[in-house]
């Protein structure tokens, strides 16, 4: 006994696979949620480039920021105590108040509008 038909041809199946295979590598790259943020302060160009809220301490961020184009280390920023704590580098874990050369003040101006 013979079937004359088996479904789509082999061809259209492939192309569907490989049509749908591109579609989720396309669609599973996520993007940031936030536009780049970069201002002047001085002769400097300060960029944030990711900012990352904690989800347990609402006034604390993450952020990844550029200077002058240098990406500087991942630090947390504390909007409550005022205070900077890298999380990477050579000063990894230790609290820093906020200085006027620092991109906390404005970081925390952004986020508490």
């Amino acid at each position: 006994m013979s079937y004359s038909h088996h479904g789509p041809p082999r061809w259209l199946r492939c192309s569907l696979a490989i049509f749908g295979a591109i579609a989720l590598c396309l669609t599973s790259f996520a993007l940031p949620a936030q536009a780049r943020n970069c201002y002047h302060r001085g002769d400097h160009t300060i960029c944030l480039e990711r900012v990352q809220r904690s989800a347990k301490y609402h006034w604390r961020y993450r952020v990844k920021a550029t200077v002058d184009g240098q990406r500087q280390p991942l630090t947390r920023y504390d909007c409550r105590d005022r205070t900077r704590t890298p999380l990477q580098g050579i000063h990894k874990g230790q609290p820093q108040h906020f200085t006027p050369a620092d991109v906390g003040d404005q970081l925390c101006a952004l986020v508490n509008r």
